[in-house]
């Protein structure tokens, strides 16, 4: 029963830090689709595309890494280095990128465009990074889970063997001699 109720503990804390983490790795490439959209962005504003409905996607992402989002399967993130970049993340693409993409003068814009994308790229790979850190974070987790889990098992089966070789292996070798001295 302790080994039964030590392994099914071991399990399900195991299944818990792999489900978070799982939950990590969405946040990992949302954090990299922020990167990747907003070039894509860019690229699309130099040539004259409309980018309305991807700058709404990026937004929504954004506040889905910095608050959870049920659509996107994102959780609310508590890993403070992570959540401080996002946080500039969302500040410089409000301030900045938003901005710099709706007034339209001509070539000293595009290089201030490019410019600003540039320090944006710099400042989400810093985010990519962190969402990475935490999810490293979490592998070691279940790492030391499952370590921890298997020791309890060993010790658990270690107590077993013993007991039973106290409870009936003992009294049966025991038994064994008295019925050799019989014979």
């Amino acid at each position: 029963a302790v080994l039964t109720i030590c392994s099914l503990l071991g399990t399900y804390l195991i299944f818990l830090l792999l489900s978070q983490n799982s939950d990590n790795g969405r946040v990992v490439n949302y954090s990299g689709m922020v990167r990747g959209g907003v070039q894509r962005i860019i690229k699309l504003h130099i040539m004259d595309q409309p980018v309305d409905e991807i700058c709404m996607n990026i937004d929504k992402i954004i506040q889905g890494l910095l608050e959870g989002d049920k659509d996107l399967e994102l959780p609310k993130e508590k890993d403070k280095a992570f959540q401080e970049k996002m946080m500039q993340v969302k500040e410089y693409w409000e301030k900045e990128i938003l901005p710099a993409l709706e007034s339209n003068k001509g070539e000293d814009n595009l290089e201030e465009l490019l410019e600003k994308s540039e320090t944006f790229f710099s400042l989400t790979n810093e985010v990519v990074e962190a969402s990475e850190n935490f999810t490293r974070r979490g592998i070691n987790q279940i790492k030391v889970v499952a370590v921890i889990a298997c020791l309890v098992n060993l010790a658990c089966i270690s107590v077993i063997g013993k007991v039973i070789r106290r409870k009936i292996l003992k009294p049966i070798q025991q038994m064994e001699g008295y019925m050799r001295e019989i014979a």
